[in-house]
């Protein structure tokens, strides 16, 4: 996976790029100050990989709480009045930081992943002293092998983002003069040596535009290509009178890149895409009053580009979370394959309207959305996701949640047993409710990195009013186990946290 941050603007996807405009921890009786990465229960809940299938059942087999060494990347971004873009980089940190509660003012940015007891690293200053005056303060994307980057040179523009490429060496250190630049980038993803990104091609007067879909083999060992057009050429909405397209450029990419996803919405609805093998299939018309497969009718809908997209490790079942109608609803696709597409409400509600109904019939297991995209285990059996429900009123912060259900129950009737609360946050306006902005997964699946309100103060106490708690976000960390409790490894007032992801760590020379 590629990941960086990025100043959020146009297209990119913050569940891709730590974003700078931001695409915690919850108190219980026992959590009186940060447990170990290795705390939890040992108890599984049924599943195989302690992962949590949703599905009610336990047992007594006795699992280990899970252990991994990785790398974490964010957004460090000045919260302070008046911060400029100097104030903002990209921060490496290790998975792990017991003085982030108790020492925040030495330890508060994270720790050296390098094992020299230093601070977290801050790639600006660590990387970019031969990189001809370059910097990640309007974001950097990097290639999850730290090999490859691509740098955003300044703010976006109307076309998009204009990125340097560039690479690292085993010193980390960052050089850019081989590969130029691409400008007009609406979204960018590294998947090895292989670069992935789309940029308008042929845009219309409603505003909205086709998007080249590219291809870039970093070790010069292809042509760069064009994979597709998206919208396709042929396209009903985009042959329509005016064009019905409004996509903008966002896709997906599986873990190997061999699948790519896109979402085509109009206002009504919406065509799911794949790429695979080199053929673009599609796999879904969405609408809620068709007249035939290809034209719809309505108003307006919940649909766009951003919907959240999950894709298995295979890269051979697609997993998209809509709002339909009068249900949130869970899609399944199973590509290269007979068998059809199955869906599952999650939520439903009376009435047509589902946003004005939601907050008044949502059960205390259900959320109303979900944010950015979901994620398969890495057994695939799994999908976790963020829920979101912004049901306390406009003054008061979200209820969020990390969830899961079992890949197998999509297509049957999802119940209250069916799905697993992994973080269980008070629905109440309270630094107990962490307000989590984004999520992750670490490299091998073992557990989760995800942003979200602060926990404890500067000071090492834990916070019980103000607007900290509102408005800041931390990094934490989550074994993906029974019992296990939110980990905040970051504490530094004056700056926010964005969309942390994680790296499988390299030795650097």
């Amino acid at each position: 996976m590629s990941t960086g941050w990025i100043r959020r603007g146009l297209t990119l996807s913050c569940a891709l790029l730590v974003a700078l405009a931001g695409c915690g921890e919850d108190k219980t009786d026992s959590d009186t100050k940060p447990a170990d990465k290795d705390s939890g229960s040992s108890v599984s809940d049924g599943s195989g990989d302690g992962s949590g299938s949703g599905d009610g059942t336990s047992t007594d087999t006795f699992t280990p709480a899970p252990k991994e060494n990785f790398w974490i990347i964010y957004g460090r971004r000045s919260r302070l009045p008046g911060g400029a873009e100097t104030d903002n980089d990209l921060v490496i940190t290790d998975e792990t930081n017991p003085g982030a509660i108790e020492n925040a003012g030495v330890w508060g940015m994270g720790i050296s992943p390098l094992g020299d007891k230093g601070k977290a690293l801050q790639l600006t200053k660590f990387s970019f002293k031969k990189a001809g005056g370059l910097n990640c303060h309007y974001g950097c994307i990097l290639s999850q092998d730290f090999k490859y980057i691509a740098i955003a040179t300044g703010p976006p523009t109307v076309g998009g983002f204009e990125f340097q490429l560039g690479i690292l060496n085993e010193s980390l250190e960052v050089f850019v003069n081989k590969f130029g630049k691409l400008k007009d980038v609406a979204d960018l993803h590294f998947r090895g040596s292989t670069l992935y990104y789309s940029t308008a091609k042929k845009c219309f007067d409603t505003g909205k535009c086709q998007y080249s879909i590219m291809r870039r083999m970093m070790d010069a060992s292809e042509e760069e290509k064009e994979l597709t057009l998206m919208a396709p050429a042929a396209d009903p909405d985009v042959l329509s009178i005016p064009p019905h397209t409004i996509y903008t450029g966002r896709f997906h990419v599986s873990e190997k890149g061999d699948t790519l996803v896109f979402l085509t919405p109009t206002i009504r609805s919406v065509k799911v895409w794949a790429w695979r093998a080199g053929n673009l299939t599609q796999l879904d018309y969405v609408c809620e009053n068709p007249i035939d497969n290809q034209t719809c009718v309505g108003t307006g809908s919940q649909y766009n580009d951003n919907d959240g997209v999950g894709i298995s490790p295979d890269g051979k079942t697609v997993v998209l979370f809509t709002i339909v109608g009068k249900s949130l609803r869970v899609r399944k696709y199973k590509l290269g394959s007979t068998e059809g597409s199955t869906f599952s409400n999650i939520v439903t509600v009376p009435g047509n309207n589902y946003k004005s109904s939601v907050c008044l019939n949502l059960k205390p297991w259900q959320h109303a959305e979900v944010r950015g995209n979901p994620i398969f285990s890495a057994d695939g059996k799994t999908i976790y996701f963020l829920g979101f429900s912004d049901c306390a009123g406009g003054t008061e912060k979200p209820w969020t949640d990390i969830m899961s259900i079992s890949v197998d129950k999509i297509g049957g009737k999802i119940g209250a047993s069916d799905v697993k609360n992994w973080t269980n946050n008070p629905r109440e306006h309270s630094p107990a409710n962490r307000y989590i902005r984004s999520l992750s997964l670490s490299p091998a699946k073992k557990f989760f990195v995800f942003g979200a309100s602060p926990a404890y103060d500067s000071s090492g106490d834990l916070i019980t009013g103000g607007k900290r708690h509102e408005k800041d976000t931390e990094v934490y960390v989550m074994p993906i186990h029974p019992g296990a409790k939110m980990q905040q490894i970051t504490n530094e007032t004056a700056y926010a946290t964005d969309t942390p992801m994680s790296f499988t760590p390299v030795e650097v020379l």
